[in-house]
């Protein structure tokens, strides 16, 4: 992924936090995750879907990513 420990603490952090949001209610979120290397933008999204999708039953399509 390239990203570091931290970089997953902290989005596992956001992803918890989301949950908390939909599961209140939340219908609609717009969501950016700051890397200082953008090349690392796409995967930490990848991750960041994949970690909501376990914790809520949102179902968000990843990316697909082309090799």
């Amino acid at each position: 992924y390239g990203l570091g420990p931290t970089d997953f603490k902290r989005l596992d952090d956001w992803a918890k936090r989301v949950k908390q949001w939909v599961d209140n209610g939340l219908q609609e979120l717009y969501f950016y995750a700051h890397q200082e290397n953008e090349n690392h933008t796409p995967k930490t999204a990848d991750y960041f879907i994949e970690q909501l999708n376990q914790l809520t039953d949102l179902a968000i399509k990843r990316p697909n990513f082309l090799h």
